[in-house]
């Protein structure tokens, strides 16, 4: 029945584009399509003889790109490329550029970029996996204009994720467009829930923005809920006066309790926020919002959902297709959409956010996601690296702070430095993110079993491999492992666990990363390293030590799926891929896939 609901929503509302908002006075022209495309390992080529940015460039034997793309997996001869690429296309504006506001909003560059409009650089931005937008401003012209985009993805530029475990794939990866609103708009419309007892209760804060200087605006802002079938179900409004560039307006909506639904992984309920701005006796703008009404909270060492226990049937998930590398594969996200239902896991975490049609499908599909800033085993920081961490919070939050999916704001994952440092920047990092959403649940996966971070966060979150990286340390490296050994090393990590549950603050325990590797071509030995069968025997046993230990609360096996990592290439069918999936890069399932759903169909019932 589930699954059903799936193929409905996914067809309808993610791959054919069909959205909820119904906007007056606000229109977008999509972007994506066939680019030129110039790869070019050296910084030249802005200004100078080239002016690959000007509109008069000659593009003539730039090659032909699809966009978004991954370029190492459009081009053969780029696979291991990292460098500088140039991407320009034409599009037309039909519209006075001076009477509305028009901004670019791309979801995912990687990684230093560099936005012209018709020769005129409009920002620079750095990030590989955020969603940022651009001002077009008085560059957008009537008629024909020519965006350019310089990128870099040298890995030596890489500051947050500094170090990398993956695949670095460059390129416009995600969809990207141009979105026009009328000169006075409604912005950063952000929901929050307050109450989930009848009635329910909604916070909404937004901006009304405008050109500033001598215009001054008064009206109404009118705030409809819509229920799953369309129709309203609560109506709010509130008086506003524009005397500069923006003003701020809040609201507390309820829900009453006839009408009132709340979402969770077993009933995504969703609703629509229509917000409708009222002014001069007409319409001035409207814009539409998907939202749920949940709670995520902790109660000693409980994880709740809406007040209730939960515990969380979890998996990492990693972006990596065969053919598209980190661009969505719609059909085999599709796939793995279905395989997670059947492993009956509730909910993701992935180094990086995802993009806005796989957190759709979340939202609409009930699974939760922790929503990790990409600070990837950062080893040492500098006042820059913290600046720039806070901006891509910054940037979570203005695209994923609706979201009902989100359960949990993940500051990092296994950085190694001195522990002062870790107090000033992951506190700096907790306290960004609670600025703009100030019940959000903080963790962070770390691999030392380090207290410092008990301190910071509500949920203690932790990476364990016992059976797993205890042989692969050995020295020299035996690709074996021993039966004894494994079993010694899985209660000597239980061990320090429960140490850690009883000495530390009192909050939610989870294991976030957890498993072994297996390759498909290893001889069916049980105790051969990167064997199915060890795969299976290890998650089984490990899984099985988990669940010894009450107090743990959520479990997020590493990882759904194998994926590139050329830095993985002496293990026994590694060949620059890491193994730990229950199923490869290509969707293949190992004997792990089973262990997984088996003991999921117990755990926590």
């Amino acid at each position: 029945m589930r699954f059903a609901f799936f193929n409905a929503i996914m067809l309808l509302a993610l791959f054919f584009g069909i959205s909820f908002a119904t906007e007056t006075g606000r229109w977008s022209i999509p972007l994506d399509g066939t680019w030129d495309f110039l790869p070019r390992l050296s910084d030249f080529g802005e200004g100078g003889r080239h002016m690959f940015e000007s509109p008069e460039a000659d593009r003539s034997t730039w090659r032909k790109i699809e966009v978004p793309s991954c370029f190492q997996r459009v081009f053969k001869d780029l696979e291991y490329f990292e460098g500088v690429c140039w991407y320009a296309r034409k599009f037309n504006f039909n519209a006075d550029p001076e009477s509305v506001y028009a901004e670019f909003v791309f979801e995912g560059i990687n990684y230093l970029s560099r936005v012209y409009l018709n020769g005129q650089v409009l920002a620079d931005h750095e990030g590989g996996f955020t969603q940022f937008t651009v001002p077009a401003g008085k560059a957008l012209k009537h008629g024909e204009n020519l965006i350019a985009v310089r990128l870099d993805s040298r890995r030596h530029l890489l500051k947050l994720p500094s170090l990398i475990g993956y695949f670095n794939y460059g390129g416009i990866y995600r969809p990207l467009r141009l979105e026009v609103l009328p000169k006075v708009h409604l912005a950063d419309v952000q929901i929050r829930t307050k109450r989930i007892d009848p009635p329910g209760v909604i916070g909404v804060d937004l901006r009304i923005e405008g050109p500033g200087g001598d215009l001054r605006q008064s009206g109404k802002v009118r705030f409809e809920v819509l229920n799953r079938n369309g129709r309203v179900v609560s109506v709010q409004e509130r008086d506003y006066f524009l005397t500069g560039p923006s003003e701020s307006v809040n609201c507390d909506i309820e829900i009453k309790g006839r009408d009132l639904n709340l979402w969770s992984p077993e009933n995504p309920y969703l609703y629509r926020l229509r917000t409708k701005l009222h002014g001069g006796g007409i319409t001035v703008d409207e814009t539409a919002a998907t939202f749920g009404i949940r709670t995520f909270s902790a109660r000693g060492r409980e994880f709740l959902v809406n007040g209730k226990p939960y515990k969380v049937h979890g998996l990492c998930y990693h972006i990596d297709f065969p053919e598209t590398g980190r661009t969505l594969d719609e059909k085999m996200f599709a796939l793995d959409l279905k395989n997670l239902s059947e492993l009956n896991v509730k909910a993701l975490r992935c180094h990086y956010p995802f993009e806005s049609r796989m957190l759709d499908a979340c939202d609409s599909l009930g699974i939760m996601i922790v929503y990790e800033i990409p600070v990837f085993w950062l080893r040492s920081y500098d006042r820059y690296q913290l600046l720039l961490a806070r901006e891509m919070a910054r940037e979570m939050v203005l695209t994923g702070g609706n979201r009902p999916c989100i359960m949990a704001w993940s500051l990092g994952d296994e950085c190694h430095f001195d522990p002062v440092d870790y107090q000033v920047f992951f506190t700096a990092l907790r306290d960004e993110i609670h600025r703009q959403v100030p019940d959000a649940l903080i963790t962070y996966a770390t691999d030392t079993g380090s207290e410092i971070m008990a301190h910071i966060v509500d949920i203690f979150s932790e990476n364990i491999y016992p059976g797993w990286y205890n042989f692969l340390g050995a020295k020299p490296v035996q690709w074996r492992a021993d039966s004894t050994l494994m079993v010694e090393n899985l209660a000597k990590v239980k061990g320090e666990i429960q140490n850690r549950i009883r000495t530390f603050p009192v909050m939610p325990f989870w294991i976030t990363e957890v498993g072994g590797g297996a390759a498909l071509d290893i001889p069916r030995d049980r105790w051969e390293l990167f064997s199915e069968d060890y795969q299976a025997t290890l998650l089984r046993h490990q899984l099985d030590m988990i669940a010894s230990i009450p107090e743990i609360s959520g479990i997020f096996p590493w990882i759904y799926n194998d994926f590139y990592d050329p830095s993985r290439m002496e293990a026994p069918g590694q060949r620059g891929k890491n193994l730990k999936g229950l199923v490869t890069i290509e969707r293949k399932r190992k004997k792990s896939f089973a262990v997984l759903r088996e003991f999921y169909r117990k755990w926590g019932r």
